[in-house]
């Protein structure tokens, strides 16, 4: 959510005055609106149509959280711009394992988190994310991270985003998970469960 490619230093300047003045709403109502009917136009079913009129209803009426949070104001966080990604690589480390997906931009778009078109094979993921996310979890100390990946003119991987939160209905696609020395898991998953067993591990580890 609010995510924009800031074209010059006047657009930049609008930017930084609008978030040490009155703000952002806490979601982009209309970029919602636009991702759900890509998901429509790709799905064509009853449930992602159900979810598109749902999305013009959100044009009107916030979520319940959205007053509750009220606007995002006081910040503005500003990144190199990477050309030429028509995709990111989402990595999620879950203690010692990971399994990771490619999202898709959306169309004329140069965002893919969030679009919905997503290819799950595990031939596409770059080896070197999977590795630097291992290693950065480590370092953190985390029992869950996600992390998006992007690459540079050079092929160079490179992390846009980092959270501690991700959708879980979005990776019950997957078809395996890799351990902390790269071996491939074949099968389906649940992330839960992982982050169920890294609790008991440590609280067995701690006893």
């Amino acid at each position: 959510m609010n995510v924009r490619l800031i074209n010059d230093f006047a657009a930049a300047i609008s930017i930084v005055n609008q978030a040490f003045g009155k703000g952002f709403t806490a979601r982009n109502r209309f970029n919602g609106l636009k991702d759900r009917y890509t998901v429509f136009k790709k799905e064509r079913s009853s449930n992602s149509f159900k979810s598109f009129l749902k999305g013009i209803l959100r044009l009107f009426l916030p979520l319940e959280y959205e007053k509750m949070r009220g606007r995002e104001r006081g910040y503005v966080y500003f990144q190199k711009f990477l050309e030429s990604n028509e995709f990111d690589t989402r990595i999620i480390v879950i203690g010692k394992r990971c399994f990771a997906i490619r999202r898709y931009n959306r169309k004329d778009d140069f965002r893919a988190s969030g679009s919905g078109i997503i290819e799950y094979s595990p031939e596409v993921i770059d080896r070197r994310c999977i590795k630097e996310a291992f290693r950065i979890t480590r370092n953190l100390h985390s029992q869950s991270v996600a992390y998006d990946f992007i690459f540079d003119k050079d092929n160079n991987p490179y992390i846009v985003e980092i959270s501690y939160a991700f959708t879980t209905k979005v990776y019950d696609n997957c078809p395996g998970f890799w351990d902390e020395n790269l071996n491939w898991h074949e099968g389906t998953f649940n992330p839960q469960h992982f982050m169920v067993a890294e609790v008991v591990e440590a609280v067995m580890n701690k006893s």
